[in-house]
């Protein structure tokens, strides 16, 4: 148990802040992009604010790795006193995240959409390569009707799960059980309850179920569901992220400590097991599907993910043959693993099947 503390110490909750010798554009590389003074300013005002977060966040999470360590150091050990210490480091790396989404779109918004992209090019060269999601940061318009890739060549079926297995479901964070042809994750306090399932994937991926809500939303608090897809290195264990993947995401939090707070479809793209940023969101959603008379029925969900462009169609399960489309911002080409995950939320899943399109 120390060991594992031990590591979780070690490795959590890494912060990304600009390298030794790096900056965002300055002055000069500023007008270069015909803004105005005033718009200048605004820039460079930002660029103070996010840095001050960022370094104060960063001194903050060294003070509570220090006495983490130092709880670990007890005989005996305090494991309630780490765990709270554990969750302080978290909820420090999960508002500098929501103040990066943040000040970049108040960037986006001063300096426009043309100047804002040439910015956060220049920026991207200039700092570490974890800050490479700046590229794709912000709101996508989605819609559209999909486009049938299912018919255009033969399918192969990848993996198919019908749960029909009773019993718990290992290993897997959470409280994970398959019964009666469904598999339940029944903690409604875990933030990262996740299931892992070994699946190759390349080209064109299909991914169906069907979830069910069982308990939660209650007391105020909000919840959310998800599959995490194109998983290289999947980590069993408690994390934030889950190698290199991305995670479509079905949020429901009025209150939101990270991302955008409604009811909302989201995308994120993670790159290790302590890292992963939100890159897309959705207009806010019909909350009716949240209503007494809804929220139990069980819905089917229908997502294609293309490894090789990037494109991703997610169908409506409310209405027949509309979907939505968006693009990852990156080809992922091929990964090992796909898994389901809660926040706060009982769900059930049903009928889990990954095919190959082409």
């Amino acid at each position: 148990m120390r060991g594992l503390f031990l590591l979780l110490c070690a490795l959590a909750f890494p912060v990304a802040v600009p390298a030794q010798g790096t900056s965002n554009p300055g002055n000069h590389e500023l007008k270069s992009l015909n803004l105005s003074d005033t718009q200048i300013a605004q820039v460079l005002n930002l660029q103070e604010i996010a840095r001050t977060k960022a370094l104060q966040t960063r001194a903050h999470l060294r003070v509570l790795r220090a006495e983490i360590a130092e709880n670990l150091l007890a005989d005996p050990v305090d494991l309630n006193a780490v765990d709270a210490l554990v969750d302080q480091a978290a909820q420090s790396a999960a508002e500098l995240r929501k103040a990066r989404v943040t000040t970049m779109i108040e960037l986006r918004r001063v300096m426009g959409d043309d100047a804002y992209e040439s910015y956060v090019a220049f920026s991207y060269r200039r700092l570490r390569p974890e800050l490479g999601w700046l590229r794709v940061l912000g709101p996508s318009h989605v819609g559209g009707r999909a486009e049938m890739v299912e018919s255009q060549g033969p399918q192969e079926s990848v993996y198919a799960n019908d749960f029909s297995r009773t019993g718990p479901m290992l290993p897997s964070h959470g409280q994970w059980r398959a019964l009666n042809g469904r598999l339940y994750q029944e903690d409604t306090a875990n933030h990262m309850a996740k299931i892992n399932f070994a699946v190759r994937q390349s080209g064109i991926m299909q991914y169906t179920f069907n979830v069910r809500f069982e308990r939660g939303l209650t007391g105020g608090k909000g919840g959310g569901f998800g599959i995490q897809v194109f998983i290289d290195k999947a980590f069993d264990g408690r994390s934030w992220g889950d190698g290199t993947s991305y995670l479509l995401w079905l949020n429901y939090d009025l209150h939101a400590s990270y991302g955008p707070a409604g009811f909302r479809a989201e995308l994120y793209r993670s790159t290790s097991r302590s890292r992963m940023v939100i890159t897309r969101w959705s207009p806010p959603l019909d909350t009716s599907w949240l209503s007494e008379g809804n929220i139990s029925e069980v819905f089917p969900v229908k997502i294609q993910v293309n490894g090789d462009s990037g494109d991703v169609t997610v169908w409506d399960p409310t209405h027949s043959g509309k979907a939505y489309t968006f693009n990852l911002g990156a080809t992922p080409r091929s990964g090992n693993y796909v898994a389901l995950r809660t926040n706060r939320l009982s769900v059930s899943f049903g009928d889990l099947r990954v095919t190959r399109i082409r």
